[in-house]
């Protein structure tokens, strides 16, 4: 099965996007996620691969199996939680655990010392700007997201243009070069938040890569994320926002610890990692071949969808 960069993007033509937008717009969050319902199941019987994906990472865990349809639907739910959260910046309920690393980081911000986040496809990290409109004192943080900008390029075009929170900038990933290293560090400098995702292969470097024992599995992971991070030279977190019944948040915080080489910065990430995904697993994001080995033929479709 190819990487996820290889696959084209599904079920976000313009039209749709356009319509399920009214229906935001009109009748709110819950009607949406009521109309998802069926929309989801007639992606979910072309959706083969994705299908195939979720199956595989059920089996990585080893765990109790859940429908594949339902694994897709809680997807979408994320995206209309965030749409929720930007486009009419929404209160969505976020629980933040109080933890060193949250007394730490928040000391940071105060003291407009910038950070580097990173974060996965576990979750929804995209409300964390909702948090910071909660406490004030962080007003001036602004929150720079590297984003892959040719795959679910449709998607993230309509999201951009709804959210109305102009403190959530987007970049794409696939420009980085020295330039952006040299603005980036000017924005850690003068307090911003930078947010990578370091689960995900690079499209631009698919060769540059490291390998970490991950849900029993030797998986890849983008080197030039943990280099990056390490090069910014400022404190490093984890980070996921994992959805908690009736749409609430829990928002899940590391510092990592001090890093000598990528490789070491990357084994305290799939630390982090891997108990999200097994507590978690319908919240995992991931629908491609992730773990190696897998999804090379058809896996048994199961009974139903539900």
């Amino acid at each position: 099965m190819a990487d996820w960069y290889q696959h084209k993007e599904q079920s976000a033509g313009r039209f749709r996007l356009f319509l399920l937008w009214q229906i935001y717009r009109f009748f709110g969050v819950r009607a949406l996620k009521i109309a998802l319902v069926p929309i989801v199941g007639v992606i979910w019987c072309f959706a083969a691969p994705a299908r195939n994906a979720s199956r595989a990472f059920q089996a990585a865990l080893n765990g109790p199996r859940f429908s594949t349809y339902r694994h897709m639907l809680s997807y979408s739910y994320a995206l209309v939680d965030k749409i929720d959260a930007s486009a009419f910046a929404k209160a969505v309920a976020v629980e933040i655990p109080d933890t060193p690393a949250q007394h730490s980081l928040l000391r940071r911000l105060r003291a407009r010392q910038g950070v580097f986040f990173i974060c996965g496809h576990i979750g929804n990290v995209e409300i964390l700007p909702v948090v910071a409109r909660r406490l004030p004192e962080l007003g001036g943080v602004t929150f720079h997201s590297f984003i892959e900008s040719g795959q679910s390029r449709i998607f993230f075009e309509f999201y951009a243009g709804k959210k109305q929170d102009k403190r959530h900038l987007f970049h794409p990933i696939d420009a980085i070069g020295i330039q952006t290293a040299i603005e980036t560090q000017e924005r850690i400098a003068r307090g911003d938040v930078v947010i990578m995702a370091g689960d995900r292969v690079s499209a631009r470097a698919p060769g540059k890569t490291l390998s970490a024992d991950f849900l029993g599995h030797s998986c890849r992971f983008p080197q030039g994320v943990f280099r990056f991070a390490r090069m910014m030279d400022c404190p490093v977190y984890f980070l996921a926002a994992i959805r908690l019944k009736g749409s609430r948040y829990r928002l899940v915080l590391e510092e990592a610890p001090p890093a000598p080489n990528d490789q070491t910065l990357l084994a305290a990430y799939t630390r982090f990692l891997e108990p999200l995904a097994r507590n978690h697993p319908d919240q995992w994001y991931h629908f491609y071949s992730f773990f190696p080995g897998k999804n090379k033929k058809p896996l048994p479709e199961e009974s139903g969808i539900m």
